[in-house]
């Protein structure tokens, strides 16, 4: 490939190769549903009351039963899940499959990032992450709602 300007022609560039891309991610950062493989009736996108939410204006809604569902065309081998829940703890269950239907638990770790009261009275954001270690061919993500929880931000890495 050559660059050309001004000043002239330059000099080929270096060929390395092609770039090989060994995993990808899908963020989900609540702005639709449009991402969403799967979802109950009562999901709704969250907008307001963005203070509290530590300024995270786009949440999706879910309450107790509600679930969404995502799908990758690859194998999933992690998930982060920015959640917000009065309780401290997440409230969600977290599942995956490999036919869409018949899913499994996942276990996972969770870490309550709240600081306390300092100026704002935030809701507690919580940190849900798992990481797959089997070889199965996982392409969906469940998320199961056990309680008023709102999600931030979900991103689920994979490999093709």
């Amino acid at each position: 490939m050559f660059a050309k300007n001004y000043a002239g022609r330059s000099a080929p560039s270096n060929v390395v190769g092609s770039v090989q891309v060994e995993e990808l991610k899908l963020v989900d950062d609540m702005k639709n549903v449009a991402v969403l493989y799967s979802k109950s009736k009562n999901i709704m996108l969250e907008t307001g009351s963005t203070r509290a939410y530590k300024e995270d204006f786009h949440r999706l809604v879910g309450k107790d039963g509600n679930y969404i569902i995502y799908y990758v065309p690859g194998v999933i081998k992690a998930f982060e899940i920015f959640a917000y829940s009065e309780n401290s703890k997440s409230n969600l269950d977290i599942s995956v499959s490999a036919d869409g239907k018949d899913f499994s638990s996942v276990k996972v770790t969770e870490d309550n990032l709240d600081i306390g009261k300092l100026d704002y009275e935030y809701v507690p954001p919580v940190l849900i992450q798992g990481e797959l270690t089997s070889d199965e061919s996982t392409s969906y993500l469940k998320i199961e709602f056990k309680d008023d929880v709102q999600i931030g931000r979900v991103e689920i890495s994979y490999k093709n």
